[in-house]
């Protein structure tokens, strides 16, 4: 629920307005709950329009956006934001934050994006999954398994290295 609810603001950043607002803050920490558990993101300073004429935003001051394309360039797209999004459905699924994961064998070289594009290929489910989610829904069934493989797969396909090859969000909130 709180995946879906995020993935549809992101979504209407990127297409309510006559350009597209990059949120460049999305994690665990930007997004708070109210007294209803519906989630809200916080910290837009960070946020910007990709200028008129242009097709992505130079972002040099930001030096902890995590996406590919801004760690080699400092220039993003919308498609910074599915990938921080994905990593964001990563930390979901497997219960470690990106920046203090416990639970997992991760290299400290690594990072839970890599890592998991590593295990994914040939792991179960039940392996990167955190087992919270697994005991709250009774270790699931065929059901629960599966709407957690599509999270995982859909989690991958935002985090690829190449941002023609993301989806865009709101290709990401329907699929959710």
């Amino acid at each position: 629920k709180i995946a879906r609810q995020i993935a549809h603001a992101l979504s209407y950043l990127h297409t309510a307005f006559p350009r597209p607002v990059i949120y460049m803050a999305m994690d665990l920490h930007s997004i708070l709950l109210d007294e209803h558990d519906v989630p809200k993101l916080s910290g837009f300073y960070f946020s910007a329009s990709i200028p008129e004429g242009e097709a992505y935003v130079d972002a040099p001051f930001l030096s902890t956006f995590k996406s590919p394309e801004f760690k080699t360039a400092g220039k993003v797209t919308e498609k910074a934001d599915v990938y921080d999004f994905g990593r964001f459905l990563l930390e979901l699924l497997t219960g470690e934050d990106s920046w203090q994961i416990s639970r997992l064998t991760i290299d400290k070289d690594s990072s839970l994006v890599a890592y998991i594009h590593n295990r994914a290929q040939g792991s179960c489910i039940n392996e990167i999954v955190d087992p919270a989610i697994l005991a709250e829904y009774g270790e699931g069934g065929v059901s629960l398994l599966r709407q957690l493989q599509a999270v995982l797969d859909l989690a991958l396909t935002c985090t690829e290295e190449d941002p023609q090859r993301r989806p865009t969000m709101v290709d990401v909130t329907k699929q959710l």
